[in-house]
């Protein structure tokens, strides 16, 4: 008795409001050939999935970073009278830098994801391996801020917390306006050279040509922004969303 040949169609489904799903199936039966076209192209989308995975936790972590940033502000803003007690002010500090080790952690880890799933996929030698770990030895080379950032992670590692205290400001717009509030993580500069942690030479003299205190500032709720000094000139902001 001679097996019978599997067969193949393809298909889709459209989720409804109701938790149902409509079904359709095509007649056509594929064919050999184009079955094995298919899975090369989906056979693309499971390798490189390791990499979309590890950029979302970075998205993520980066979201609970402006969230937690943005709740104080809106608890401070909401008290009234005003108190920032010790208490807050601690649980404060304790939320934010949870959420920055985080994100500096996950942002150190899609770096080391990618360059081994490229590597494992297409090869040390491949093009495409090559241009991604050109790109990323490019923007540590061009950038301060993202040398910086990417040292941070193994200080706040093996040494200490990755900002120096928090800064909270409030302002009245008019004399019967209610407070107007900020908050800021301060990274204060002699406060990191002093600490033990042995920073890269090169790096350690960039960071001596900092402010005493640079900020970790979030703007308008959307974006996390590390404003220090380009070492060559001018001024650098080291988005926290483009650190990886």
């Amino acid at each position: 008795m001679t097996e019978k040949a599997d067969i193949r169609r393809f298909g889709y489904y459209i989720p409804k409001p109701d938790g149902t799903m409509d079904i359709s199936i095509h007649k056509t039966v594929a064919d050999a050939e184009t079955l094995t076209e298919l899975n090369e192209i989906v056979d693309v989308i499971f390798k490189l999935q390791p990499i979309i995975f590890a950029f979302d936790i970075v998205e993520k972590n980066y979201a609970e970073l402006l969230k937690s940033f943005s709740e104080s502000v809106s608890k401070l803003n909401g008290m009234e009278p005003v108190n920032i007690s010790t208490s807050f002010a601690m649980d404060t500090l304790i939320s934010v830098s949870q959420k920055v080790t985080n994100l500096l952690s996950s942002t150190s880890a899609f770096l080391t994801h990618t360059s081994r799933q490229l590597h494992k996929i297409y090869g040390e030698g491949s093009q495409e391996w090559k241009i991604w770990d050109g790109r990323r030895k490019d923007l540590h080379a061009d950038s301060f801020a993202y040398r910086f950032l990417y040292e941070l992670r193994n200080f706040n590692q093996h040494s200490d917390l990755p900002f120096s205290n928090l800064n909270f400001t409030g302002e009245r717009s008019t004399e019967d306006a209610p407070m107007d509030f900020k908050m800021g993580a301060l990274i204060v500069r002699n406060g990191l050279l002093n600490d033990g942690y042995n920073w890269k030479k090169n790096l350690r003299v960039e960071i001596e040509q900092q402010p005493g205190v640079c900020k970790i500032n979030c703007v308008n709720g959307h974006e996390c922004r590390l404003e220090v000094r380009d070492p060559t000139g001018g001024n650098e902001h080291g988005h926290y969303r483009g650190i990886a």
